[in-house]
């Protein structure tokens, strides 16, 4: 067997093995997070004071629906805290009507952005010092809740005696390939997260999502606050690192069918989108992790098709089936606990592939300008790397 063919064999192999691994790992990872749907309605009259705090910047049209199914909420002391980053829409007005017929809801204007913040990490520190709840719900303009959904999840934050819970929101779209990219990017945050080792003695886990990061108050008073996230791009995965640190107790949900979003219309849209923070979260504005992220990627995600179409060796033809087989376990779990499309599921690799071409572009956008543009703001990517707390 020519040393080629040998080469082909051998990454197809283990290409292979990495990836059942991989599949296995995030399939038994998911298993074991609880699943808000299957959580009984809380029985309890204790509900705490609760503030939800909302940035929202240009979302009108997602704005009015999602916080429909927030107000719908039965949740008995609530407060909703609206913030506008200064918009350029109608998303102030939305806020307006709708506080004024409302007495929970209450509206911060920012017409500023101080030196040196990201736009949404401003809007939520105006908005935490606003708040008077003991308990603090961080979540998007976007997101939606299923009836009786906070009174289910503060009752397991209280009954778990946790400090900090977050759920995965469902990402609701229409579109094939951004399923089948959610579902790898869904996978491999777990894995990067190692979410199963949260509240360990002694571990170093967290987490944080930004559709729904819900925190007691005292958590938050013993971290830093804010401040300390100012030019963190994972504003979210920064406060589970934040209140970590300061010993607090993380949670974690899946919230599939009860807490959702739509996601992006469409592919460009969703690139565009993640331009802001994929390149600094997984490769910590450094090229030469883009370039062999980029390498080890393509290798893993090219190599079970390898291992099944070369003709030198039986083995590798077969740990790329078992690659197949995987993904097929994996897509059934999901579609069996979500109902939803088994194809996109089964695809995920590609969506990998589609993924991978996100953080190229945004690290390719980052080096054409010497920083991120976001929301009208220029940020150099020297003060970027300088505020960066989230290290992937």
């Amino acid at each position: 067997m020519p040393v080629w063919a040998v080469l082909v064999v051998a990454w197809g192999g283990l290409s292979s093995l990495v990836w059942i691994f991989m599949q296995m790992k995030a399939l038994s990872m998911f298993r074991k997070i609880t699943w808000s749907m299957d959580l009984p309605p809380a029985q309890r009259n204790d509900f705490p004071p609760l503030s939800v705090v909302i940035p929202a910047c240009n979302e009108a049209e997602s704005l009015e629906g999602a916080l429909k199914s927030l107000l719908a909420q039965d949740y008995p002391d609530l407060e909703v805290i609206l913030v506008n980053d200064r918009s350029v829409d109608d998303t102030l007005a939305i806020m307006r009507r709708i506080a004024s017929a409302d007495s929970r809801v209450h509206v911060l204007d920012i017409h500023d952005l101080p030196a040196d913040w990201l736009g949404k990490v401003h809007a939520l520190h105006c908005g935490l010092a606003r708040a008077r709840g003991d308990l603090v719900l961080f979540t998007d303009a976007d997101v939606h809740f299923e009836k009786g959904f906070l009174c289910k999840t503060v009752g397991y934050l209280l009954d778990q005696e946790l400090d900090h819970l977050t759920v995965g929101p469902e990402a609701c779209t229409t579109n094939f390939w951004q399923e089948a990219t959610n579902h790898y990017f869904g996978g491999m945050f777990c894995l990067g997260m190692n979410v199963t080792e949260l509240g360990q003695p002694g571990g170093e886990a967290y987490v944080g999502i930004g559709a729904f990061n819900l925190v007691r108050r005292s958590a938050l008073d013993r971290t830093p606050g804010f401040p300390w996230l100012r030019l963190e791009v994972l504003d979210d995965v920064g406060l589970g690192l934040m209140l970590q640190r300061a010993g607090a107790r993380t949670g974690v949900l899946i919230g599939f069918r009860e807490l959702w979003l739509s996601w992006y219309p469409s592919m460009g849209e969703m690139a565009r989108g993640l331009e802001k923070n994929m390149f600094g979260a997984m490769c910590r504005y450094s090229y030469l992790r883009l370039a062999l992220l980029a390498v080890l990627s393509s290798l893993v995600l090219f190599g079970p098709p390898a291992a099944m179409l070369q003709p030198f060796a039986l083995w590798p033809r077969l740990l790329g089936a078992g690659a197949v087989v995987a993904s097929a376990v994996s897509a059934w779990y999901y579609r069996s606990r979500t109902a939803g499309n088994w194809w996109p599921l089964f695809l995920a690799p590609a969506g990998g592939l589609i993924l991978l071409a996100i953080v190229i572009r945004s690290g390719w956008k980052c080096f054409r300008r010497g920083g991120i543009e976001w929301r009208g703001t220029f940020y150099p990517v020297d003060k970027l790397k300088e505020g960066q707390r989230v290290r992937l």
